[in-house]
């Protein structure tokens, strides 16, 4: 009788440590495919105006395919995908029911330059026209040094909002002429009368290296902008020279792969006050 009670606990003893043995793995298993995964964040381009990006504190995100369609999305990691998701309700269902629209993309290879998917869902399929494979590089990791920067020309102007209206040009002397024509004071959100007028000055090295790696990062060879004017927004105007090439850029929808150098004109235009004039200059429209 105590053999047999011996060897049922025996039994019992050895498939509890069996079992705990395969939670083990599970978990492992499980961790193992979910770690393999980082979410890649910053901004991921490539030669077709194609663009990805994904902010590292905040939920926005956003996708933008060849033909100039952008929007945002939440994102979700799920195991090797990253699924750009779209939540809304409808009046159709007294906005009750909440619905999600999933463009899923299976992450074939990631590094901290390189970035490939493969759309497995409709709508992702659908965004980018129906690619079966996408390649992605990191933005800061495009440096095309060909690129010798002559002199620009920065138009912005004012919306329904607090959007400051600044007019510069810069060369590659690091001298600039700038009209900020409207400065409004983030505090207060009037404006600023000090921080407007005529200024001329030179740009530090700091900011002029950082113009400069955002130009050679920005497809500026192949740079293209929609023809959009409407609605509430600044519209930007950039007429850039380079390598005895001048290219033309207007728009109030600029690319994602256009944001690094236009958020850099204008800290150039906000920092870089220099010396106040009464000189008023005539800017290259």
């Amino acid at each position: 009788m105590l053999t047999i009670v011996f060897h049922l606990q025996a039994q019992a003893s050895w498939r509890h440590s069996i079992k705990l043995f395969g939670t083990a793995i599970t978990i492992l298993f499980c961790t193992s495919a979910f770690a393999q995964l980082n979410k890649p964040v910053g901004t991921w381009i490539n030669d077709d105006m194609e663009a990805i990006f994904i902010d590292s504190v905040r939920d926005e995100n956003y996708l933008t395919n060849a033909d100039f369609r952008e929007e945002p999305f939440k994102l979700v990691i799920i195991k090797d995908t990253l699924s750009f998701q779209q939540r809304y309700t409808s009046s159709k269902t007294n906005f009750k029911v909440k619905y999600v629209d999933r463009y899923d993309f299976k992450v074939d290879q990631q590094s901290d330059s390189i970035l490939v998917l493969r759309p497995v869902s409709e709508p992702s399929k659908n965004f980018f026209l129906g690619k079966e494979v996408l390649t992605f590089k990191k933005q800061e990791t495009t440096v095309d040094k060909s690129i010798q920067f002559q002199k620009l020309v920065f138009h912005t102007t004012t919306c329904h909002g607090t959007c400051n209206a600044y007019h510069m040009e810069l060369n590659n002397s690091r001298h600039f002429k700038l009209y900020a024509e409207t400065v409004y004071d983030q505090d207060s959100f009037r404006t600023d009368s000090l921080d407007q007028g005529y200024f001329t000055g030179k740009v530090t090295d700091t900011l002029y290296h950082k113009l400069i790696a955002a130009l050679q990062t920005s497809n500026l060879k192949t740079l293209r902008m929609k023809n959009e004017f409407c609605c509430d927004a600044p519209i930007i105007t950039m007429i850039i020279y380079f390598n005895g090439q001048r290219k033309y850029f207007k728009s109030m929808s600029p690319p994602i792969v256009a944001n690094n150098l236009i958020n850099t004109l204008y800290e150039i235009c906000k920092q870089n006050r220099g010396t106040k004039t009464n000189k008023k200059f005539m800017f290259e429209e």
